[in-house]
């Protein structure tokens, strides 16, 4: 059986930090003109929008930590400080907000949902529960996998009456069990594959992915520079946190990145694993797994409290470095000239990034080399 629908779970939307407006979130807009409809549970729908206020609330909660924080440091007056807390937090409702941006995202896709109500074999249920079936486990805390349990019926149930197979895109292992034993319903955690998957037949999208497997051999070479160049201007523009552990109050200084090296994830031959995600005649976008090591710099302030003023004096400095590998999908769109191999690189974007990079224990540097 073909897979005839698809559905997406909440641990991807998290995956991917809920930016229905990127990446490959945003590719998910092909269904709505497709002839496969897109699927979400009611219950992942419900998942999705309390995971979405509870990053509101926390992005909230660490705003206002590090404004009062950096205010004191920066003797800022109390009133200042009030009116910026006001401006940029106070006037967020979390829940007003997400629910206003999840329904733009399933508007933009098509989106259908499946109702829990009416689609539960109670009985079924029950027992799936006590006889430890998938999606339930062995565990002490296996009645938080209802949810679950609920989405997935239902789901099974909806392709059942339209004898469909569907295809979850899920980063969860009781998912992926649940899809070992159903017959309507398999699972994967790759999301550019999945979409792939349900691409037309072409001719030039399999010579396309046959010429860049080839990728990780630097070929096609303009093409390969290009990503080079693309990544580098990307790696150096994003925006990344230090973390730190130190005895001492420190501030630290914006992080600059640069981009050491990267690799293409292969299959056991040796070429870049390649999904098309979309394409017409001359426009394609297309996902390739890369492992990415950046070099991280930044410098750290440190103070200790003048018992007497009151003050906060600076103790010293220290410059500290650090390589941090990671894996990414990049995402990219090219353009195809008059011959398959005259491709022109038009966007690319890296897929996931680090938030935030720990440089571990930190201290003052008094003036030799800081390790």
């Amino acid at each position: 059986m073909d897979y005839g629908a698809i559905t997406i779970d909440t641990s991807i939307f998290r995956k991917y930090q809920f930016k229905f407006d990127e990446h490959l979130l945003k590719k998910l807009e092909y269904f709505r003109e497709s002839n496969y409809p897109l699927l979400l549970s009611e219950i992942v729908i419900k998942e999705t929008l309390a995971q979405m206020e509870k990053q509101v609330e926390q992005s909230k909660t660490s705003l206002l930590s590090d404004i009062e924080k950096h205010s004191k440091n920066l003797f800022l007056d109390h009133t200042v400080v009030d009116k910026a807390k006001a401006l940029l937090v106070q006037e967020v409702d979390g829940g007003d907000f997400v629910e206003k941006k999840l329904k733009a995202f399933m508007q933009s896709a098509g989106a259908d949902t499946i109702p829990a109500s009416g689609r539960i074999d109670i009985d079924r249920l029950i027992n799936m529960y006590f006889e430890i079936q998938p999606p339930f486990g062995n565990t002490k805390d296996k009645r938080k996998e209802f949810p679950d349990a609920l989405a997935l019926m239902s789901l099974e149930s909806w392709a059942v009456e339209k004898n469909i197979k569907i295809l979850a895109v899920a980063k969860d292992d009781d998912w992926d069990k649940f899809g070992d034993h159903s017959e309507h319903i398999d699972v994967t955690e790759n999301l550019a594959e999945a979409i792939s998957i349900f691409q037309a037949p072409s001719k030039t999208r399999d010579s396309l992915i046959q010429l860049l497997a080839s990728l990780p051999n630097k070929k096609p070479k303009n093409l390969y520079d290009s990503i080079s160049r693309s990544l580098s201007t990307q790696v150096e523009d994003h925006l990344v946190y230090a973390e730190a552990t130190s005895a001492y109050d420190y501030e630290e200084d914006i992080v600059l990145l640069c981009l050491q090296e990267f690799n293409f994830v292969t299959d056991s031959e040796g070429n870049a694993l390649i999904s098309v995600i979309k394409g017409l005649d001359i426009q394609w976008a297309v996902s390739i797994t890369l492992n990415v090591t950046v070099e991280a710099s930044t410098s750290f302030d440190f103070f200790v409290k003048d018992w007497i003023d009151r003050d906060m004096v600076l103790l010293g400095s220290s410059d500290v470095t650090k390589k941090v590998t990671f894996e990414s999908s990049v995402i990219f769109e090219i353009n195809v000239g008059e011959s398959l191999e005259d491709l022109e690189l038009e966007t690319l974007r890296l897929t996931s990034f680090p938030d935030e990079i720990d440089f571990g224990e930190i201290e003052p540097d008094y003036g030799g080399e800081y390790q």
